[in-house]
C-alpha cells in the first residue's frame, strides 16, 4: 500500500479527472439501494455491474405477469435505469478485476474496461450457489432460484441445504408453489430457532434430515431419492448447500469462510472506506428488506467517513 506522501495527487487528478464519492460493485437490490440513498445525500455515485442491472427484479416482473404481484410491486429494468439517470448515478457494465487502496483516501478499481478511482467502495456482489460433485446425480440441480422459480409456479419444489439461504428460499417460495421439501441433509440447521419454527409452521413445507443421493427423471427432474429410501415427487431441486460470495477479486486477508466479507454493525470492512452489503457479507439472511437496511447503515457510515476525508 502506498503512503499519502508517496502519491502525487496532482498527477493523479490529471490522469483521473473525476474521483467518485461512492463506487458500488453490484447492481442488485443492496447495491441499488446503497447507490440511490448515497445519491440522495448529494454524493457522486457510480455502479459497476457485470451482468446487467437488476436481473432479479426482471424476474419479479415475470411474477407479476403471472398474477402474483401488483403493479406497485414491480420495477422494470427501464424504469430503474431512468431512475438512476435522474439521480445522476452512473452505471458501468464491466467486470471488476481487482481493488487497490492507493492511500487511506483513494481506492483504485480495475475493471476489464479501465481504471476508476473512488473515495469509498461498497461491495454488493451477492453470492453464487456452486454445483456439488455428486457422481450419482444424472440430472442438473438448479442453482439460481430467483431465475428458475418462475417456471415452477404451483408445482413441487425441493431445496437442499441447512443454511439461511435454503431456509429463506423455502420460506419465500412456499406461497408460490404447491409443496416445498426442505432437505437439510444434517440434524443441525445453521439458522436460529425462530427461523426454523416459522418455516416449520407453514402447511405446505416438509423438512427432512436425510441426505439425497440421486434424482430420477427423463428430460427433467421427477423424483428425489433420499438415503433412508424415501422418494419425493418434485418438479425442481434447488441446491443451496454450497454457497460462495462473489468476491474473488478481493484480497484474501479480507475474506471470511467461503469468500464472505466480514463487517461490523456499520457494514465496514477492515479497510477504512470499504463496505459490504447484502448477501456477500457474513451472517446476511439474504432477504431484500435486510439488504436495504444494510444499504442505509453503509451510507450513514460513508457520510461520517467522508466528513474527515
Amino acid at each position: 500500500m502506498e503512503t499519502l506522501e508517496a502519491i502525487d495527487f496532482k498527477k493523479l487528478q490529471e490522469d483521473f479527472p473525476f474521483v467518485y464519492d461512492v463506487l458500488v460493485i453490484g447492481g442488485g437490490v443492496s447495491g441499488l439501494s446503497t447507490a440511490i440513498e448515497a445519491a440522495d445525500k448529494g454524493l457522486s455515485v457510480v455502479i459497476i455491474e457485470e451482468t446487467g442491472v437488476l436481473s432479479v427484479l426482471e424476474v419479479v416482473s415475470q411474477f407479476r405477469e403471472l398474477g402474483l404481484l401488483s403493479q406497485s410491486d414491480v420495477f422494470s429494468k427501464s424504469r430503474v435505469e431512468y431512475l438512476l439517470k435522474d439521480k445522476n448515478i452512473h452505471v458501468m457494465y464491466s467486470k471488476v478485476v481487482s481493488v487497490f487502496e492507493l492511500s487511506s483516501r483513494v481506492k483504485k478499481i480495475c475493471t476489464q474496461n479501465g481504471i476508476m478511482l473512488a473515495k469509498t467502495v461498497v461491495f454488493a456482489t451477492g453470492i453464487t450457489f456452486r454445483k456439488r460433485e455428486t457422481p450419482n446425480v444424472h440430472l442438473d440441480l438448479a442453482i439460481d432460484p430467483m431465475m428458475d422459480i418462475v417456471y415452477y409456479m404451483g408445482k413441487n419444489l425441493a431445496v437442499l441445504g441447512n443454511n439461511i439461504h435454503a431456509f429463506r428460499i423455502a420460506e419465500y417460495f412456499s406461497p408460490l408453489v404447491r409443496k416445498v421439501h426442505l432437505v437439510l441433509e444434517t440434524e443441525v440447521a445453521e439458522v436460529s430457532a425462530e427461523t426454523s419454527e416459522r418455516l416449520y409452521s407453514l402447511a405446505n413445507v416438509s423438512v427432512s434430515n436425510e441426505r439425497f443421493f440421486d434424482l430420477v427423471g427423463e428430460e427433467q427432474i421427477e423424483k428425489i431419492l433420499l438415503t433412508n429410501g424415501e422418494v419425493l415427487d418434485v418438479d425442481c431441486v434447488f441446491d443451496c448447500s454450497l454457497s460462495v460470495a462473489n468476491t474473488f477479486f478481493i484480497e484474501e486477508e479480507l475474506l471470511y469462510k467461503d469468500n464472505y466479507l466480514q463487517v461490523n454493525e456499520d457494514m465496514e470492512t477492515a479497510i477504512p472506506g470499504v463496505y459490504a452489503v447484502g448477501s456477500c457479507r457474513i451472517n446476511s439472511n439474504s432477504m431484500s428488506v435486510s439488504a436495504i437496511n444494510d444499504a442505509h447503515l453503509a451510507v450513514r457510515a460513508i457520510e461520517r467517513y467522508l466528513l474527515v476525508y
